[in-house]
């Protein structure tokens, strides 16, 4: 269960936060080539005797939950490893929360309410519009805007987009050729949710984002970093692997 306790600044030691590739080879040590090897063994000791904090995160979740779905078999040994690292230590921004949160949390709890979450989740733009409308009244209501969103059209304009980067294709497949507002959300929600998911997906979105900040410098406060989301000011020392 989840323990809200805020961890004590004072007992802080220096932090480790750690990509998901650096969890999988700790967790798979022996499969290292040998020239890597002894370095993720020092690493790995430096943190099982408690040189360092290493959370884990929501991001680190939602990678669980990705392979979860693509083959289960694997995650048992994953949450095991995470709990050994971690010590159940989460560093976790929750929806409708300005600020990411230290606490104790288990991760096999956290992947498990993931999971559900993900479940319960609408597919389509279509289902989460069904899903509010559960009477005569909102059914209607529904209806009509779904009816105002496919005859309002989409500026011949955009299309100038699917040449700028594959990625649009993959973002936007049913607007390129309805060009309607309605054919625009249904895009806008199928790759919410598919971005979850699907992780060559995921990668190639991430790729895009990194080489958009270094084409258009001017927007590099609006594109997220990764490291923005980790407050820096919670510890006094930061590793990022």
């Amino acid at each position: 269960m989840t323990d809200t306790r805020d961890i004590e600044r004072s007992n802080i030691k220096p932090v480790i936060y750690m990509d998901w590739n650096i969890f999988n080879k700790l967790e798979h040590l022996e499969d290292l080539e040998t020239e890597i090897q002894s370095q993720y063994l020092l690493l790995y000791r430096m943190i099982t005797k408690g040189y360092f904090m290493t959370p884990y995160s929501n991001a680190h979740i939602s990678d669980l939950s990705r392979g979860y779905h693509k083959d289960p078999s694997y995650t048992p040994g994953h949450l095991a490893n995470i709990t050994e690292l971690t010590k159940n230590l989460c560093l976790t921004q929750y929806w409708g929360e300005s600020k990411a949160k230290w606490h104790y949390r288990e991760p096999s709890e956290y992947l498990l309410a993931a999971i559900k979450d993900n479940d319960e989740m609408a597919t389509t733009f279509a289902d989460l519009l069904g899903s509010i409308s559960d009477d005569e009244l909102g059914s209607a209501l529904a209806n009509l805007q779904t009816t105002l969103l496919k005859i309002t059209p989409i500026p011949n304009t955009f299309k100038q987009i699917y040449s700028l980067n594959p990625i649009f294709n993959s973002i936007y497949p049913r607007t390129k050729t309805e060009m309607n507002v309605y054919a625009l959300c249904e895009d806008l929600y199928s790759f919410s949710y598919k971005v979850r998911n699907d992780y060559v997906l995921y990668k190639n979105f991430r790729k895009f984002l990194s080489e958009s900040k270094q084409k258009l410098p001017q927007y590099r406060m609006i594109i997220p970093n990764k490291v923005h989301h980790i407050p820096r000011h919670s510890a006094p020392v930061w590793f990022w692997l």
